[in-house]
């Protein structure tokens, strides 16, 4: 079931995995880390990482999770949707937000 996921993505989100598995890639290089090393501190097998350095969506994200921790990334998926960073949902409330704003009236008050 996993490859039938490969023609549901759009070619931005194909990009976006390969894109990312290029700055794991780097990431890894900048400190220093072999393959080897990789999968000694992850747990995980090589075909596995291999695939992830590629973008492949099939590998399980707890998998990226995992890679992203060795290479210091703590919260690397913490603030993917943030409501303070969400464009789409921030823009959402704005067109949400009335035209006009009335103060509440109190019945009986008298101005």
């Amino acid at each position: 079931m996993a490859s039938n996921i490969q023609h549901l993505l759009s070619a931005p989100l194909k990009r976006s995995f390969r894109k990312m598995g290029a700055n794991i890639s780097l990431a890894r290089k900048r400190r220093k880390f072999t393959i080897a090393m990789m999968l000694d501190r992850t747990g995980m097998a090589k075909q596995t990482y291999q695939k992830i350095e590629k973008g492949d969506p099939t590998v399980a994200i707890a998998y990226y999770a995992l890679v992203f921790s060795v290479l210091g990334e703590k919260d690397p998926f913490g603030n993917i949707l943030a409501p303070e960073t969400d464009e789409v949902g921030l823009m959402l409330d704005v067109e949400k937000a009335p035209k006009r704003v009335r103060p509440p009236q109190k019945k009986g008050q008298v101005f």
